[in-house]
């Protein structure tokens, strides 16, 4: 009689410990619990799993060192034959979950309420921490699945070791149902709180920040190429933007090329003269076969002198340029009047 007491208090206080479980342990993973119908139980330190902590409970990092016991909160209805699936994850954050422990084919040993496994874990037991997570009140969480088909399993579709798990694609690929049963813990690690996990969207991000710091190295390389190429131009045509040296060419389709004759493309001026040494521009005209013009201008008087070669017509431009062709235009003129004159007089 004593005896079925005690079991009757026993399993009743398992059920009111059940009835306060499962708070820490997140609402999306917990959808299929039913403490009245099957809990889990963890214990740290070598005490009884039967024994093991109630959820929420908040551990220093030493305290989680190595891994738990577990065991049922209640052992009524449960067979020895069926077959559980336990797993840990830090659920810190729920974009950053990661998989600390795997272990398959857990059945009820007879004992109590224990549970074992003869099976080596598929992911080894990585205590609190061991991803370089950091931060107090960090939450882990266990969680319970039947196996399907109540099969022996001894492989399964999972991440890599340390990167974030998509919990429900996990239940996916390997054919399970939502978990049965969970229990959570609290552990201070110190330090800052970080969400970890080795997959993250940084590769990307580091991706775009080295393109757009390659586009920024372009962007200004480009312009100081534009800078470097204006002071060269300055340079060449000396300060007075107005008497600037100009070299242009244009033409229609079938034009021929323009040439500049040689040993007269360097500007040379005295030091008082600031305007151009160099004046060359043409303009080819289509059809065209080739137009070669040189024009330069020496000393402080500006003469200049000129070579046109070719069928085409050239055109002088710049202020050198329509400078010369006025004075001509005018020694044209008086000549002219005199001439005149002296025929008037004869």
């Amino acid at each position: 009689m004593l005896r079925t007491y005690l079991s009757h208090l026993f399993c009743t206080a398992a059920l009111l410990r059940s009835a306060y479980a499962q708070k820490s342990v997140p609402s999306d993973l917990a959808v299929g619990f039913d403490p009245s119908s099957i809990s889990l139980q963890a214990a740290y330190g070598g005490g009884e799993a039967s024994e093991g902590f109630t959820d929420g409970t908040k551990f220093t990092k030493d305290q989680v060192a190595n891994a738990p016991a577990f065991a049922f909160g209640d052992s009524s209805g449960i067979s020895s034959t069926t077959k559980f699936t336990i797993l840990m994850l830090d659920t810190t954050c729920d974009s950053a979950r990661t998989l600390h422990f795997l272990q398959t084919d857990f059945v009820y040993d007879g004992r109590l309420t224990d549970l074992a496994s003869s099976a080596n874990p598929l992911q080894a037991y990585q205590a609190p921490g061991a991803f370089k997570e950091t931060g107090n009140g960090r939450q882990y969480t266990f969680l319970m699945y039947s196996q399907p088909g109540n099969q022996n399993i001894s492989s399964l579709k999972l991440p890599n070791q340390g990167d974030i798990v998509n919990v429900k694609q996990f239940q996916d690929d390997n054919g399970y149902q939502n978990a049965q049963a969970g229990i959570g813990m609290v552990v201070d690690l110190g330090g800052t709180t970080n969400c970890g996990g080795a997959a993250s969207s940084g590769g990307a991000s580091s991706a775009a920040q080295s393109a757009t710091s390659a586009a920024g190295s372009s962007s200004a390389a480009a312009a100081a190429s534009s800078a470097a190429a204006s002071g060269a131009s300055s340079a060449n045509s000396g300060t007075e933007s107005p008497s600037a040296t100009a070299a242009a060419s244009s033409g229609t389709a079938g034009a021929a090329a323009t040439t500049v004759a040689p040993g007269l493309t360097t500007a040379t001026g005295s030091p008082g003269d600031q305007s151009s040494g160099l004046v060359a521009a043409s303009s080819v005209l289509g059809g065209s076969p080739k137009t070669t013009l040189a024009a330069s201008t020496t000393g402080q008087a500006g003469a200049a002198s000129g070579t046109v070669s070719g069928t085409a017509p050239a055109t002088q431009t710049g202020s050198e340029a329509s400078n010369l062709s006025l004075t001509l235009a005018r020694c044209v003129v008086v000549a002219s009047l005199i001439a005149f004159a002296g025929l008037l007089v004869c």
